[in-house]
């Protein structure tokens, strides 16, 4: 389960940082630097990740509620 959350992380992460480089070429503003990727690539990843994790222990909290049958 945790390694199809880092893929997912590592694709979000790839696909925000084309899309904004896209969005900054429209524009004529300049793109980034491949040493500016660089950095913030790991740094979308970690908080991707961080999103997703905790978006999965909050779907896991409301099956075990569900389960349980108690009231939300």
């Amino acid at each position: 389960m945790s390694g199809s959350i880092v893929v997912r992380a590592v694709a979000y992460a790839a696909y925000l940082l084309i899309g904004l480089s896209c969005i900054n070429w429209i524009v004529g503003k300049p793109v980034a630097t491949i040493q500016q990727m660089a950095v913030l690539f790991p740094i979308f990843v970690i908080l991707f990740w961080a999103a997703l994790m905790l978006d999965q222990r909050r779907i896991a909290r409301r099956a075990s509620q569900a389960e349980v049958g108690s009231p939300r």
